[in-house]
Parts: structure tokens; sequence; C-alpha cells
């Protein structure tokens, strides 16, 4: 019995690439960021017992930047870097831009990018306080992007929702 082989055509491989690069969510492929996700966190879940002896929030391998930094309840971005925070140019900033579900409107926090600690590769970006109220846990993040901006104002790298990329 002869086996049935049919050579494959360019056009049916650059087809497959296609599909296979276009299931791929946003972001993906990109230089900085390797995962980006959303969850709302209680204060609870920033303290540890460290911070009971020195009065101060254990920060570990991660950056927190809030919105409001007295509060620690809210919706927060996560990032997980493919570099460590310190081979990122000096002068970075994120812009996270937030579309939510009690609004229509886009509202644009900006946060300067610290360099310590340097070898953190977690970045927990926060929406707290007045940007995402205690009744929060009913507010939804309807469609979000989490841009990383060197020094000049220029894009280095960009993550978004689906619904973002969304007319």
């Amino acid at each position: 019995m002869r086996p049935t082989h049919r050579p494959t055509s360019a056009a049916a491989l650059a087809a497959l690439f296609l599909l296979a690069a276009a299931a791929l969510p946003s972001g993906a492929g990109a230089s900085v960021f390797k995962s980006v996700y959303t969850r709302h966190m209680e204060t609870g879940q920033f303290q540890y017992i460290g911070e009971f002896f020195s009065g101060k929030e254990t920060v570990d391998n991660r950056v927190l930047l809030r919105t409001d930094p007295g509060e620690r309840t809210g919706l927060y971005v996560i990032a997980e870097l493919k570099p460590r925070l310190r081979d990122i140019p000096a002068g970075a900033s994120l812009a996270l831009e937030m579309i939510r579900s009690d609004a229509n409107e886009i509202h644009v926090h900006e946060f300067p990018l610290p360099t310590e600690p340097a070898r953190a590769r977690i970045l927990y970006v926060g929406l707290t306080g007045a940007d995402w109220p205690e009744s929060g846990e009913r507010l939804r993040p309807v469609a979000w992007r989490l841009r990383l901006l060197n020094s000049a104002g220029d894009p280095m790298d960009t993550w978004s929702s689906f619904l973002w990329e969304m007319p």
C-alpha cells in the first residue's frame, strides 16, 4: 500500500502561520512584557508579617505603583516583565489607560517607573482610592491598555485587553 502524502503548499503554510499569530494575546511577542492581567485586590493581600515589626509595607521583588499611595484596595494591572527592572532604560514610565463599567470615557494614569528593587520583574499598577472606589468589586474594567514609555514618551512596549482593540 502506498502512503498518501501530499506536499503542503506555501500558501497553506502562510495561512496557518497567520491564523496561529492571530490567536496570540495582544502584546505577545513584545520585547518587555511577558504577561499582563487584571485583579481586584484587598489591603490584606499586601500585608506580610514583616510589616507588623517594621511598620513598612513589604515590597520583596515587585514594584507597587498606586494612584493613591495611602490606599491598597483596588484594581491592579499586574505585569510580568521579561527583563529585570534594572535592564529597562532610566526615565521610563508606565501609562495605564482604562475604561470602567460605570463610564465610557478613558481614564489615563501615568507612573514614573522606579529603579528599585533592581531585580524586580513584577509590576503591580493599582487604581486605588477615588480611582477605584470601595464599591470597586461591582466595577469592572471594560477595556484597558498598559504602555511602557521611554524617557521621551515614546512607547517601548504595549499590552492591551481584547476589547481595547475593538472599534
